[in-house]
């Protein structure tokens, strides 16, 4: 990993951090590889919202297809595991946040696929403490849509790291400024789940990520 420093500065700083190939490019590109192949398979399955056993199916909400990452099944997946594990190490470390563990998985939303704004924690499950978002998509640029809005009403004022009460996982979001991140390959975007409202917009081709959240203890 590289900038490291810089990520924790602003993860301490801003609740958020975005970074451009902090984990190696060639892992990446083994990444990607990889989720486009296991896709062809027809091995994602239709995601959900909501945990545990409200998990259901919401077209409405998100339209994207997922596949649960496994150290088992793969060099590849265990290698950003195990990137992933030296980069909780270093955040607990520097900050407060007491992350214990990660649950990945590859995203892949067709052509037109969205999810709409919501927040990454469950009102039932207050584990989740810190999104993360691996892109694996070549040569994007801003005509192929797909970016990640992340709003940032309700961090402008607040102090760093600060929590703000535990909302419903979908519904209004906060006003104000928002940062649109294009789903490039080898971007990382780190933010706070329980406080920063987000969605992906559509997408003008297939896009492809490896979604995780950074968990403290029940």
């Amino acid at each position: 990993m590289s900038d490291l420093s810089a990520v924790l500065d602003a993860l301490e700083r801003d609740g958020y951090a975005i970074s451009d190939f902090l984990v190696d490019r060639s892992l990446a590109e083994s990444l990607r590889h990889e989720a486009s192949a296991l896709h062809s398979e027809g091995v994602f399955q239709p995601a959900g919202v909501g945990g545990g056993q409200t998990r259901e199916r919401h077209e409405s909400t998100r339209t994207d297809h997922i596949h649960w990452l496994d150290p088992a099944a793969s060099s590849i997946q265990g290698a950003y595991l195990v990137a992933m594990e030296n980069l909780r190490q270093a955040i607990n470390s520097r900050l407060t946040l007491g992350l214990f563990d990660i649950e990945c998985h590859y995203a892949c939303y067709a052509p037109g696929g969205y999810y709409r704004p919501h927040l990454d924690r469950f009102q039932h499950d207050s584990r989740r403490a810190l999104s993360a978002v691996f892109y694996l998509n070549d040569a994007w640029t801003a005509d192929d849509g797909g970016a990640l809005r992340l709003y940032l009403g309700e961090a402008a004022n607040a102090p760093s790291l600060a929590r703000s009460p535990r909302l419903d996982p979908i519904g209004d979001v906060p006003a104000g400024d928002y940062r649109d991140v294009l789903p490039r390959l080898g971007t990382l975007a780190l933010f706070l789940s329980d406080r920063y409202w987000h969605e992906v917009l559509p997408a003008r081709r297939p896009r492809f990520a490896v979604t995780g959240w950074f968990r403290t203890r029940a």
